[in-house]
């Protein structure tokens, strides 16, 4: 059992390829090895106590799409999604929503955290 717990270059190769063809460097395993040619503008919001964070900064890399990625100092995996439980989450959904907002040209977009300032330095 330790074996598994052990989270080596080896291990993910193998749960990579028994999740996908052609393992880690399947589209299907990981976004940077996929085309994003023709997706909507997208923020990525994350954190730097996560376990992929390394993998959020080539996403604002791509030449053939507008990839934003917002990083935090602080939470872990996943944090998001605990809106109204964690203030960092409240944050990270107004970044999220001030993007979809401009994208989508609306002129008004009411926010949970009226701080300026906020986890990402917003006003």
């Amino acid at each position: 059992m330790t074996e598994l717990l052990e989270h080596s270059a080896g291990w993910l190769d193998a749960c990579a390829r028994a999740y996908a063809p052609g393992g880690r460097s399947s589209p299907l395993v990981s976004p940077l090895r996929a085309s994003w040619a023709g997706i909507a503008p997208t923020v990525e919001v994350g954190a730097s106590d996560d376990l992929l964070a390394a993998d959020a900064t080539p996403l604002g890399a791509p030449t053939d799409s507008e990839v934003t990625v917002r990083t935090r100092r602080g939470p872990w995996h996943d944090f998001a999604p605990a809106v109204g439980q964690l203030r960092e989450a409240d944050e990270a959904t107004d970044v999220i929503a001030r993007h979809a907002a401009t994208h989508a040209g609306w002129d008004r977009v009411d926010v949970a955290t009226e701080e300026p300032g906020g986890m990402f330095g917003d006003t």
